[in-house]
């Protein structure tokens, strides 16, 4: 689910989440998706820490991947 849902909705959901979590730390049964879901979270992590450094990592001609950066800016 969308973080906006948890978000929104946690004080209908947040108490079985969190059983269902503690269940699987304490080894439980995981369940089905829940490697997905993993990935998916460390990916976007991954994503928001790179958003910060990716312009100092390329040069300024660079504008594939950097956000504000345009194919049409010179890179002055």
């Amino acid at each position: 689910m969308p973080d906006v849902f948890y978000k929104e909705c946690w004080h209908i959901v947040g108490e079985r989440k969190v059983e269902e979590v503690l269940k699987v730390l304490n080894g439980g049964e995981t369940l089905v998706g829940w490697n997905d879901t993993n990935i998916v979270l460390i990916t976007k992590v991954l994503a928001n820490r790179l958003k910060k450094i990716l312009p100092e990592a390329f040069s300024n001609t660079q504008s594939a991947f950097v956000p504000e950066r345009l194919i049409t800016d010179e890179g002055s």
